[in-house]
């Protein structure tokens, strides 16, 4: 999923803490590098400039595209276009400050500076299920079912998977145990088989296949 440690690629000049930059503990490696270029940028360029360089790599960032400017445009497209142009401006800027923090010898960035680099941080945080979190999901429901032994989650870990779901989904997920056929549904099962709901829209089809897997 492209993702690295944020303690591996953050120990210039000292050791910078992921927690202090509101990120994950992993990050987006690609994105990661490509605002390591928006910064390099910064220091020959203006940040308007720059974002002008960059029109298509940062509207691919925010899954937008660019396109020519009309005559006839309609007002609320032009409003659009300079909304995408401010989007991608303040992207530059936050890479501008993001690298700035993480190269100071104390890198722990202020209130102030937080807010300046969430365009970026936004783009770090991975908001999305991995392939990992489905495997130990189903892994953890047939452990159950088979009664064998098995660590409870940790809470970070919880908190962490939950900060990369989308709200539609959290807003689905049950907040007691679901009981199918006189069983309790486990939490994870329950969280899965929500999720998935909630995203295909046809619950009617994803129910049984899911409750047949999850227990």
């Amino acid at each position: 999923n492209k993702t690295v440690d944020f303690a591996a690629i953050s120990d210039v000049p000292v050791q910078a803490r992921a927690k202090d930059f509101g990120l994950l503990p992993t990050v987006h490696y690609p994105t990661f590098r490509f605002s390591q270029l928006i910064a390099r940028e910064c220091a020959e360029l203006t940040v308007e400039e720059v974002a002008e360089k960059y029109t298509d790599e940062i509207n691919e960032l925010y899954k937008v595209v660019e396109k020519a400017e009309e005559p006839d445009e309609k007002p609320e497209e032009k409003k659009n276009r300079e909304k995408r142009r401010e989007n991608r401006r303040r992207f530059v800027a936050a890479c501008q400050v993001f690298h700035a923090v993480l190269m100071s010898e104390h890198p722990v960035p202020t209130n102030e500076q937080k807010k300046e680099m969430r365009p970026l941080i936004d783009k770090l945080c991975h908001k999305h299920i991995t392939l990992d979190d489905i495997v130990a999901s189903i892994s953890s429901n047939l452990d159950l079912r088979y009664g064998q032994k098995m660590q409870l989650p940790n809470l970070s870990n919880i908190i962490a998977l939950r900060s990369r779901l989308p709200s539609e989904a959290i807003s689905a997920c049950p907040k007691k145990p679901l009981i199918l056929s006189g069983r309790i549904l486990s939490a994870s099962g329950a969280f899965l088989l929500s999720l998935f709901s909630s995203i295909s829209k046809s619950v009617y089809i994803i129910f049984p296949f899911f409750y047949y897997i999850l227990l």
